[in-house]
Formats: C-alpha cells, sequence, structure tokens
C-alpha cells in the first residue's frame, strides 16, 4: 500500500471517529438495512427545464468509508431508490445526477464514496 493510500485510509478513519450518533443513517437497498456513521455533504448541479431554462439544484450527500456499505458480510453499491433514514429523522432517496450518476468515490483508491440523495417525496408531502 502506497503512502498516500495509508493516509487516505488513516484520515476515513479519523473522520469517522469523530462522528456523533447524531450522523447516524440507516440505510436501506430492497428489504435489508445496514446501520452506518455518514458526514453529509452537498453537489450543486444544473438541470435544464422544458422551457430550456437551467435551473441549479443541489442534492443532499452521504460521505462515509465505501466498505462499510455491507449487508450481512455482502458489500453493495448504491443503486438509485434506495432509501436513507438519517438520525435526525429525515428520509432521504438516492438520487441520480442527471447523466453523472448517483454516487462516486472521493479519493483514487476508493476508501470513501460520496452518495447523492434527495429528501423523500413521502417524507416530504407526509404520505
Amino acid at each position: 500500500m502506497s503512502i498516500l493510500a495509508e493516509a487516505v485510509e488513516w484520515l476515513s478513519e479519523e473522520l469517522e471517529s469523530q462522528l456523533a450518533e447524531t450522523d447516524s443513517a440507516v440505510y436501506t437497498q430492497g428489504s435489508e438495512s445496514v446501520s452506518l456513521l455518514v458526514t453529509l455533504g452537498q453537489t450543486r448541479f444544473e438541470v435544464g427545464d422544458e422551457s430550456g431554462a437551467v435551473v441549479v439544484a443541489s442534492a443532499i450527500d452521504l460521505i462515509l468509508q465505501a466498505n462499510r456499505l455491507t449487508i450481512n458480510g455482502t458489500p453493495f453499491l448504491p443503486k438509485v431508490g434506495d432509501r436513507v433514514e438519517l438520525g435526525d429523522g429525515r428520509v432521504l432517496e438516492v438520487l441520480e445526477l442527471g447523466g453523472s450518476g448517483h454516487y462516486s468515490y472521493c479519493d483514487p483508491q476508493g476508501v470513501m464514496i460520496r452518495i447523492h440523495c434527495k429528501l423523500a417525496e413521502d417524507a416530504v408531502t407526509g404520505s
């Protein structure tokens, strides 16, 4: 392992060790769930509407150690539509960012992952 890879691994562990219980999330894919510690971030992106106007929007990002995405010992990758309940009660849904994907790795080694989400519609409308 290179010095840079070791540094990224160390930094990701330090970040996770500083997270509090309020930074917890329950990630659900299908009928399976896993509890995670996450850091929230934001990604701004542009989308065009029907009239051709460009609208700037933002996604809520979950940033975490990629190797924490395991259910019953089996690693998995995020899928559009997966749901995440944050420690503060908000419910998010994994979101495709118009051609740029629904997740990306934060580093060349793939230690940290950034998952793009939005507030779940049924959580916003209360239905």
